[in-house]
């Protein structure tokens, strides 16, 4: 322990007297390191700030089942029941008609009174099946669409495709 203090004392004074007999050298390899450590810092800061919105995006990523008005309530359950029983996904949830009016006027607020000017909600009620995030994705998302695109009162299986092959690949190459 006592080798150590002497040592480091030895070191600070060093370095000070380097500071003294030429303090323009010291300074600028003073600025130079931490301008090197600054860079470092900085470019490990933004990787994990865009690798955290990167998997944000990925444990969002979901397939959309729209159903069609008069499903019947069996074939409904039958749906959610399929979709709850794949793997790769993580959950299910259903978004009634009233729900997607709500949304919809919240994303276009502009728009908001659109679906009281129609005189009824033209919008579906439909599922939304999250899937689990990583390389397969993609290939889940195509399960989901495969196994309940011609169930009885499903209208139509929806999800962006591109969307997830590139929030995968950039995701591999923040990895």
């Amino acid at each position: 322990m006592r080798r150590a203090i002497s040592l480091l004392r030895y070191f600070a004074e060093d370095a000070l007297d380097e500071w003294r007999h030429s303090p323009g050298a010291a300074f600028l390899a003073t600025a130079t390191v931490a301008a090197v450590l600054f860079v470092g810092a900085a470019a490990m800061l933004v990787g994990s700030n865009v690798r955290a919105s990167l998997e944000a995006w990925s444990r969002d990523a979901r397939v959309e089942v729209y159903l069609l008005d008069d499903a019947p309530e069996a074939a409904i359950a039958e749906v959610r029941a399929k979709l709850e029983g794949l793997p790769g996904v993580s959950r299910v949830a259903f978004v009634g008609k009233e729900e997607a009016v709500r949304r919809f006027q919240a994303v276009f607020r502009s728009l908001a009174d659109l679906p009281a000017e129609l005189g009824e909600n033209p919008l579906p009620a439909s599922f939304e099946a999250y899937l689990v995030p990583g390389p397969g994705a993609d290939g889940t998302a195509r399960l989901v669409e495969t196994a309940v695109g011609s169930m009885t009162g499903v209208e139509e299986v929806r999800f962006d495709r591109a969307m997830l092959e590139r929030v995968e690949s950039v995701l591999e190459i923040a990895r």
